[in-house]
């Protein structure tokens, strides 16, 4: 290995090495915020919530209407057999 691979090689070390902190610098800023974000939520909400309440109750809600839908597609095909 000569000078210059040497020194190619120090300086591609160095960058990583550079990376790196800076992008733990940036990891730790986004928890940080992270952290701060739900501290406000707890305050505002309670600790006792989980912040995905509205996100389930729409799932279920979506569910019970399409599960309402079917029973009364099939009581429409139902009456209709009987009309006939």
């Amino acid at each position: 290995m000569d000078i210059v691979e040497t020194t190619a090689r120090a300086g591609t070390f160095f960058r990583v090495v550079r990376a790196e902190s800076e992008l733990a610098g940036q990891v730790n800023a986004l928890l940080a915020e992270a952290q701060r974000l739900d501290a406000a939520q707890d305050a505002a909400y309670g600790q006792d919530r989980r912040g995905d309440e509205l996100t389930r109750r729409e799932g279920r809600l979506a569910a019970i209407r399409a599960a309402k839908a079917a029973l009364e597609a099939e009581a429409t095909t139902r009456i209709a057999g009987h009309l006939r």
